[in-house]
């Protein structure tokens, strides 16, 4: 079992690395479900220490997850290659579930320093930036991969499924505040 885990870790590296694509990864429903437990245990956990205490990260991550799973589930339908459901978005929460952890406390610590007035610091902002920029690349790239599609096809999709989770999400809790004059 734990040499299970040890390649399956090692394919998720290779993904995040650019060197392997989502057919690497095992094609199974359990599989799925405990990765989807790991990133929303990873980002739950990380959230409510280290996020903004008005973000309402139960609902954001809600929302990521389902918009996600159902975005995918009907891209795949309709290009006809429904059977790579599974890897592709196991694939792409097993990223999230190491990124998250990673990119949440930097966030918060970068929307902290916003709103105390001060300037961010500039190489928070530029790993913030890196972090967000590196999961679209994967993103993108197991998209590719899982629908055979060009780059700009890919880049496409991800683009509108990244759209529609913040539509669900403006429609379900309302567009965000503006600060406090």
């Amino acid at each position: 079992m734990l040499g299970s885990l040890r390649a399956l870790l090692g394919v998720i590296v290779d993904i995040i690395l650019l060197r392997r694509g989502p057919e690497h990864v095992p094609a199974s429903p359990a599989l799925l479900a405990v990765v989807i437990a790991v990133y929303a245990a990873g980002a739950a956990i990380t959230a409510s220490l280290f996020g903004p205490p008005e973000q309402r990260w139960a609902i954001e991550l809600a929302v990521a997850i389902t918009a996600t799973l159902v975005f995918y589930q009907l891209a795949l339908n309709i290009a006809k290659k429904r059977e790579r459901f599974t890897q592709t978005v196991t694939a792409m929460f097993a990223v999230r579930a190491i990124f998250t952890p990673l990119l949440i406390p930097l966030m918060g610590a970068l929307v902290a320093a916003m709103k105390g007035g001060q300037a961010a610091p500039s190489m928070l902002a530029l790993l913030v930036l890196a972090g967000m920029i590196w999961i679209f690349v994967v993103d993108v790239r197991i998209v590719r991969a899982a629908f055979e599609w060009p780059t700009p096809g890919a880049v496409v999709l991800v683009i509108a499924q990244q759209l529609v989770m913040l539509t669900v999400f403006i429609l379900l809790v309302g567009p965000p505040q503006p600060p406090p004059a």
